[in-house]
C-alpha cells in the first residue's frame, strides 16, 4: 500500500507540475475549475486503488490454499475489466469538461 501511495503522490506531483509549465509567465491564474478536477481524479483514484487492495487482502486472508488456486487468473480478468470501465469513465469525464 505505501508503494501504491508514493506512485500516486509523483503522479499527482507531476500533474501539478506540468500544470505549472503550462501556465508559467502567463499572467493566468489556473482555473478553479481545473484544480479541483485535478484535485477530484486524484482523490477518485486514490479511493478506487485502495478499495482494491482491500478486497485483494481480505480475499487471500480468508481463503484456504485451494481456494485460491484459480484467484490469480480470476483477479486479473476483473482488474482489466473493471480498469477498462474506469479509464472509459474518466475520458469521457474529460472530454465532456473539455467541451464544456
Amino acid at each position: 500500500m505505501n508503494t501504491i501511495n508514493a506512485i500516486l503522490q509523483f503522479l499527482t506531483g507531476v500533474i501539478f507540475f506540468w500544470l505549472g509549465i503550462l501556465y508559467w509567465g502567463t499572467g493566468e491564474v489556473m482555473e478553479r475549475n481545473m484544480l479541483l478536477f485535478v484535485i477530484g481524479l486524484t482523490v477518485f483514484m486514490t479511493i478506487i486503488v485502495n478499495i482494491g487492495q482491500l478486497i485483494h487482502i481480505r480475499k487471500v486472508d480468508k481463503d484456504s490454499v485451494s481456494n485460491i488456486k484459480g484467484y490469480a487468473w480470476r483477479s486479473f480478468v476483473i482488474s482489466i475489466v473493471v480498469s477498462i470501465g474506469i479509464v472509459h469513465l474518466i475520458i469521457m469525464t474529460t472530454i465532456f469538461y473539455v467541451l464544456k
